[in-house]
């Protein structure tokens, strides 16, 4: 399930968090080899995210574009903009839509004119490669459950 949170989107998977316990017996490598299969399937979602950027914007956007990152958490992962930048044009208005001051009021209707509501980047990037992520998450655990339940035959 994919929800927002703090500069980000957040996708957890509950069949995860037990194969990333399980994997606690298996050398670091192991582990590893999962994460680094986990982040190579957010990328899908960063990659659009930043073309998305540099599509819609028209100067100063190189920052930003190469600020999405996916994160591997215990039950599943998080795509962030690690730009202040990335997470005002993300988030700007999201906690307060009428913002605190006029030129924060200003920002968030320009930006809301220009770019659509908070979630602005991020959230069409998932709606449009939430298949595709959830599919090679989905291999990546399935693959780590053959290797358990391999394992456990040789015991």
């Amino acid at each position: 399930m994919a929800a927002q949170v703090g500069s980000g989107i957040q996708v957890d998977y509950t069949r995860l968090a037990r194969i990333r316990e399980a994997l606690e017996a298996f050398p670091p490598k192991v582990r590893l080899s999962v994460n680094r299969d986990l982040r190579q399937a957010g990328t899908a979602v960063t990659s659009e995210a930043a073309g998305r950027v540099r599509a819609l914007a028209t100067r100063g956007t190189g920052e930003t574009a190469r600020s999405y990152r996916t994160q591997v958490r215990a039950r599943g992962i998080r795509i962030v903009s690690k730009a202040r930048g990335g997470s005002i044009l993300e988030f700007a208005g999201k906690v307060n839509p009428a913002g605190k001051t006029v030129q924060g009021a200003s920002l968030i209707r320009t930006l809301n004119e220009r770019y659509g509501p908070p979630g602005r980047i991020l959230w069409a990037a998932w709606d449009k490669r939430a298949v595709e992520v959830n599919a090679r998450i989905t291999a990546t655990v399935e693959a780590a459950e053959r290797m358990l339940q391999s394992s456990l035959g040789k015991v």
